[in-house]
């Protein structure tokens, strides 16, 4: 299937179906939020404004940033998501990023190649100081410490392989090289990855943090995936995220070009995106109860499923049983909250801290 200029109409209509700037924020959208506002002739919030301001110059920044890794760096570099996807926006500043995440081969090199040009390496974010945690939390994580660029607002993630469900196996780095073709940036050294490999890879992204849940996540899917529908099947069932794929690509054909109706996920545990709102507290635990049948063969989900609700049953890392309890009865209390809303009452007690020994997989490809 080829995406048309319908995309953008759909795009303008659930825009116009946003009751407030929280929610496009919410959703991701809120710079395609302020060009249909002004396209009707709506006023822009400043702090949008100020936001655009920002997307532009990171937008500006990014070349010769690139320019000055691959300088440092005598191999090949694959640049993905953000700033070439946003090759595939109206205005590439209108599709927002913080960071560029870079594939290499040898990352750890790479990173202190960089630090001697004077980049900084990022503070610790909160998850990397949770209890359990006795060594560099880096040292197995997809990527390395992030980097801070002197003077730039953006930061720079070194990759030893995409960021993956933990359930799931990751690709091969290699693979991932194999397949790589030039960046639409134009710059000489600095690759991406197949459009095939490339819509494979941000979905299986979006399924980390909140599968199915943004409506940016689906655009950007979409986007990636035009004409490409068959290498894409062929290259998800090699990797073994076929059914993720399905379920990604058909809940984007819903949202989008409304081909479909909405997908069985999208009527259960996923619904925020068709009603047009956030995600509620009920419906993120049935998610990470119930979505890991949208990625795994029955008898695995059925594993998961059990797994998953075992531990959100815990304490998390370091918690207190008392603490959990209290935390338990504010979200029965809050079920039909927003997510975000909750974990602002919660503060800091929503940051919630698996034990490392959660998962049976070590992390990476191969495992």
């Amino acid at each position: 299937m080829t995406w048309d200029m319908s995309i953008w109409t759909a795009v303008d209509e659930f825009i116009d179906r946003v009751p407030s700037l929280a929610l496009l924020r919410a959703h991701r959208v809120q710079l395609l939020g302020a060009r249909r506002w002004r396209a009707l002739g709506r006023p822009v919030d400043a702090e949008v404004v100020r936001e655009e301001e920002l997307a532009a110059v990171r937008t500006l920044l990014v070349p010769p940033l690139l320019a000055r890794i691959r300088d440092a760096y005598d191999d090949r570099i694959v640049l993905f998501k953000g700033p070439e996807i946003a090759t595939r926006y109206p205005d590439p500043a209108l599709r927002a990023f913080v960071d560029l995440d870079l594939l290499v081969r040898d990352p750890d090199r790479l990173q202190a190649a960089l630090i001697e040009q004077g980049f900084e390496e990022a503070e610790d974010p909160p998850w990397a100081v949770a209890p359990g945690r006795d060594r560099d939390p880096f040292a197995d994580k997809h990527h390395t410490r992030p980097l801070k660029p002197p003077g730039v607002p953006l930061k720079v993630e070194l990759h030893r392989w995409p960021s993956w469900p933990r359930w799931l196996a990751p690709p091969a780095p290699q693979e991932l090289f194999d397949r790589a073709v030039p960046s639409s940036l134009g710059l000489d050294g600095v690759m991406t990855l197949s459009p095939a490999a490339h819509a494979l890879v941000v979905a299986a992204h979006s399924w980390v943090d909140e599968p199915l849940g943004r409506f940016r996540d689906l655009l950007d899917v979409a986007l990636l995936a035009d004409a490409e529908r068959e290498q894409i099947e062929v290259l998800a069932r090699r990797w073994g995220i076929l059914r993720l794929w399905r379920a990604t690509i058909h809940a984007a054909e819903a949202s989008l070009l409304r081909t479909r109706r909405p997908t069985l996920a999208q009527r259960t545990w996923a619904r925020n995106v068709p009603a047009v709102r956030e995600r509620t507290v009920l419906e993120s635990h049935l998610e990470n109860w119930l979505s890991c049948y949208w990625t795994s063969p029955p008898l695995e989900a059925t594993r998961l499923a059990a797994s998953n609700i075992a531990w959100e049953l815990r304490p998390a890392a370091g918690e207190p049983w008392q603490t959990k309890v209290r935390r338990a009865w504010r979200a029965v209390g809050n079920a039909l909250s927003s997510k975000s809303a909750h974990d602002e009452e919660l503060g800091t007690e929503s940051r919630r801290f698996s034990p490392v020994n959660r998962w049976r997989r070590p992390p990476g490809p191969g495992s």
